[in-house]
C-alpha cells in the first residue's frame, strides 16, 4: 500500500505516455516514450515530465514555464498535453462554484498552446489528449465517495481527482 500511496495511485512509470519501467505490479509497459526512445536513443536523455496531480487549465500555465527549451538551438520535441478532471472535480466544499467553465477551459488551453508555440523549437508537435468532458465526470462521480474517504464519508471522488 505504501508503494501505491507514494505513486499517488497514478503509476506514471507505467503510463501510456511517460512509462519507462516494467514491473510485476504494472505489467509490460509499451508507452509512447519508450517507442520514441527505441526509435531514436537521443530521446533517452532529453525527456521532461512537468505534469502534476491537481493540474488544471487555470494553473497549468505556471508549470509550462518550467519547460526547458531553447527555440534557437534545441531539436523539435513532442509534447503530450492533457487535462483529466481537476477542472470539474476539486477539493472545495462548493465544487460547482470552483469548476472551470467550458469558455474558461478553451481560453486557458488556447493560451497554453500560444505559449508553447513561442517557446518550443520549430518542428515540434503538441498532442492534445485527455481533455475530459466534464459533464461525464460530474454525472458519474459527483456523489460517489473515494475509497480513502468512504470511512468517514468526507472525501468524494471528485475531491481526489
Amino acid at each position: 500500500m505504501a508503494l501505491a500511496i507514494s505513486n499517488e495511485f497514478d503509476w506514471p512509470q507505467f503510463s501510456m505516455c511517460t512509462g519507462f519501467q516494467n514491473s510485476t505490479i504494472g505489467g509490460w509497459t509499451q508507452s509512447l516514450y519508450l517507442k520514441l526512445r527505441n526509435r531514436n536513443r537521443c530521446n533517452h536523455r532529453d525527456y521532461q515530465n512537468i505534469s502534476r496531480n491537481g493540474g488544471s487549465a487555470g494553473n497549468l500555465k505556471h508549470y509550462l514555464k518550467s519547460l526547458a527549451r531553447n527555440q534557437e538551438i534545441d531539436k523539435p520535441v513532442v509534447v503530450f498535453y492533457g487535462l483529466i478532471g481537476n477542472d470539474v472535480c476539486n477539493n472545495h466544499a462548493d465544487t460547482l462554484k470552483y469548476m472551470t467553465t467550458p469558455d474558461e477551459m478553451k481560453a486557458d488551453v488556447m493560451e497554453d498552446l500560444q505559449y508553447l508555440d513561442t517557446h518550443l523549437p520549430n518542428g515540434s508537435h503538441v498532442i492534445l489528449m485527455s481533455l475530459a468532458d466534464g459533464r461525464f465526470l460530474w454525472d458519474s462521480l459527483h456523489d460517489r465517495y473515494h475509497p480513502i474517504g468512504q470511512f468517514k464519508q468526507g472525501c468524494h471522488i471528485c475531491a481526489i481527482l
